[in-house]
């Protein structure tokens, strides 16, 4: 069974630790759900193809499929570098399988 210790400290005291407990848990609470995103890194058609050690064709062929996403900017397309690098793993699975 737990002992309950009271002890007696200032009214003033107790408001601090008690505002310090709260404003802890509120900004790992707030972290949880707003992670700091990170910089996303985004690679030309050349960079993402050489990355994947493929051609500019296959590269073409791979994001008509939805192996790879593709994102417009402006007038160009290019490739996360996260999502390429995370690609690599299920497009040798994929390669495995046929």
């Amino acid at each position: 069974m737990a002992q309950d210790i009271i002890v007696a400290i200032p009214l003033e005291q107790l408001k601090k630790e008690l505002s310090d407990t709260v404003r802890s848990e509120f900004e790992k609470y707030i972290k949880g759900i707003n992670p700091q995103k990170a910089e996303v890194e985004y690679l030309s058609r050349k960079q993402a193809a050489a990355l994947l050690q493929i051609s500019l064709p296959t590269l073409s062929k791979w994001t008509l499929e939805g192996l790879l996403t593709g994102y417009r900017i402006s007038s160009r397309i290019r490739y996360k570098r996260s999502e390429v690098e995370e690609s690599l793993n299920s497009i040798k699975t994929l390669k495995i399988k046929k």
